[in-house]
């Protein structure tokens, strides 16, 4: 009778799974002050008088009906981040993230306060963690959410493993693998996580021995983790010959797969067809392997650390570059085959540098069903340490000046002098902007709700 119920709950999963899918949107994650180098203060305000804010003009300011002033802050121990952000359909927020060498996932209610339904574990309620059966310091990159509320959490631990995690929606742990690619590696990292063909689950990372960087893919079944053997070798692809530090992934509407990240100091982009072979189509640069590098004149090195594909197939890239000794940030867009699009931004690049003498870059992004884009990373403040940075771009690549007056938000939730980053981003139904990261006195998991 258990393996009937099991096998009965893995069928429900896969069809969840199937649903999810199938309804996939393009919302693909203390006090609230916020200052910077030009004196931005985005604080919502009441213009009509209405009592009602989201009629007034309050593009780019903190929402204060969500925790407090705007910014939920929780403090779990030491370090903490929130790395992925989802939202249900109810309204309510997950958010994953690491805390003093455990990971942990929250539930948070629409006001940006705990959900206490959400796994009492010992933790605040609202909050499980994740220890990874006896692993060392697990840490959740990426999420998906099922049309259940039940969530597939990525990451990788200390002992060089892939992590997958299935997560019922009362907050109870289903099920969790584990995956050595090489006993040997240096180091190793998760850069996607995505829903392929059939529901199946596709992770897509790196894993490095000595110099050389090995771009690998995995897939796995939804109900219980295990292989997919119809993919590579046992599951798993690996492209040891791609000489690429993978930071980010996306699926193409026909289920290509882009990774991105950086190699030799310079944008990389490698896309594969479904079964982890190279496309020959993205051939901007006439090689026909898959793969374009971007290096742009004057730039000591440069990462993209987030992919999104346009509903017209193209290819935005959000990240930094070096020039001199700080860090700028950058937001770029690709034709379909791997170009440069010159229309956008100037000579197909957006790039915001606050302040010669310090660092700006972009870690997460999203393309609104509008075709704006938002960037989510961290900039320099007048203080001299980085603040959550939210970025709000027209479709043709330039600074939105409707957004908070500026185009841009700096969140700096620890005037104290720590520095602080937006990880991951998310947009609600109703249109407003989720940003997670690292915040507080000591680092602490942070979410702010803006108003679009």
């Amino acid at each position: 009778m258990a393996d009937l119920m099991r096998a009965a709950r893995r069928v429900a999963i896969l069809a969840l799974v199937l649903q999810a899918l199938i309804g996939l949107s393009a919302c693909v994650a203390r006090t609230g002050f916020v200052w910077g180098q030009n004196e931005v203060v985005a604080r919502a305000s009441d213009d009509s008088g209405d009592g009602d804010l989201a009629g007034d003009s309050n593009s780019g300011k903190l929402d204060p009906s969500f925790g407090t002033a705007g910014v939920f802050e929780l403090d779990l121990g030491v370090y903490e981040a929130v790395n992925a952000l989802a939202v249900m359909a109810d309204g309510r927020i997950v958010a994953a993230g690491n805390a003093s060498g455990s990971g942990v996932v929250m539930r948070l209610l629409p006001n940006g306060t705990l959900d206490t339904s959400f796994s009492p574990s010992g933790l605040p309620g609202g909050t499980l963690r994740w220890d990874a059966d006896g692993r060392e310091s697990p840490y959740p990159r990426k999420m998906l959410l099922a049309s259940d509320g039940s969530l597939f959490v990525a990451g990788e631990t200390g002992n060089l493993d892939f992590g997958l995690k299935h997560v019922l929606v009362d907050g109870t742990p289903d099920w969790e693998v584990y995956q050595t690619y090489q006993a040997t590696s240096d180091e190793h990292n998760i850069a996607g996580l995505a829903f392929a063909a059939g529901g199946r689950l596709l992770l897509g990372g790196a894993s490095s021995v000595g110099a050389v960087n090995f771009a690998v893919l995995m897939r796995r079944n939804p109900t219980d983790g295990s292989p997919d053997l119809s993919f590579g070798t046992t599951g798993i692809a690996a492209m040891p010959f791609v000489d690429i530090v993978v930071l980010a992934m996306a699926l193409t509407g026909d289920g290509r797969i882009l990774l991105a990240g950086s190699e030799g100091g310079a944008f990389a982009f490698l896309r594969l067809n479904a079964d982890a072979t190279p496309d020959a189509t993205f051939d901007a640069d006439g090689n026909s392997d898959g793969k374009i590098i971007l290096d742009f004149p004057s730039v000591g090195s440069a990462y993209v650390y987030d992919v999104a594909i346009t509903p017209e197939g193209k290819i935005l890239y959000a990240g930094s570059e070096v020039r001199s000794t700080n860090d700028e940030l950058v937001v770029g867009r690709l034709l379909a085959n791997g170009a440069v699009d010159v229309t956008f931004g100037a000579n197909g690049v957006f790039i915001m540098d606050f302040s010669a003498s310090g660092n700006d870059g972009a870690s997460a992004l999203l393309v609104a069903p509008d075709g704006s884009i938002y960037a989510a990373g961290y900039a320099i403040v007048a203080a001299g340490h980085t603040a959550l940075a939210l970025f709000k771009l027209t479709p043709g690549g330039t600074l939105d000046a409707t957004f908070n007056g500026t185009g841009y938000a700096l969140a700096d939730v620890d005037p104290s002098g720590q520095d602080q980053e937006a990880l991951c981003i998310a947009q609600q139904a109703d249109g407003m902007i989720l940003v997670g990261g690292r915040g507080g006195l000591d680092g602490d998991f942070v979410v702010l709700r803006y108003f679009p």
